[in-house]
């Protein structure tokens, strides 16, 4: 379990796979891409303050009443967001800037306690992605990150 986090125009995805009889099946989803993460906290945080800026949210927690009365708290729930190109620049000196001003408090699932060796071993990949975006955004594509965890 964890953030998965993924990001690009959406593709067709498909998944080939044998049922327990032995039948070949092939299942085909929608989903963003070809980029992908795993436990880029910061990354996360980033999109998270931009989705709760679109949103007019003002808290990042939000309660969950479990049955035998107990409260747990949870990061604002939200899987999909659509970028502009005054996104990709803001991710982009984000990015450069190692996410200063995005330290994530978002718990273990978002790997917070590697938070900052991610935001630097992904830095690449984060760059190379606001290239991506700013060339599929310029032909008139639709650019989304997606996250899940």
């Amino acid at each position: 379990m964890g953030l998965d986090q993924y990001a690009g125009t959406m593709r067709t995805k498909t998944y080939e796979y044998k049922t327990p009889e032995g039948d070949k099946k092939v299942d085909e989803y929608q989903m963003a891409g070809p980029f992908e993460w795993r436990k880029h906290a910061r990354l996360q945080e980033f999109m998270n303050q931009l989705y709760m800026k679109r949103n007019n949210i003002e808290h990042k927690w939000e309660s969950d009443e479990l049955g035998d009365g107990e409260t747990v708290w949870n990061p604002v729930s939200w899987s999909t967001i659509e970028l502009s190109e005054e996104d990709i620049d803001e991710l982009e000196k984000a990015a450069n800037n190692h996410y200063s001003g995005y330290f994530c408090d978002g718990g273990f699932f978002w790997g917070h306690e590697i938070q900052e060796s991610q935001a630097e071993y992904y830095k690449d990949k984060d760059l190379e992605f606001v290239e991506f975006a700013r060339k599929a955004l310029a032909d008139g594509e639709t650019v989304i990150y997606e996250c899940s965890w």
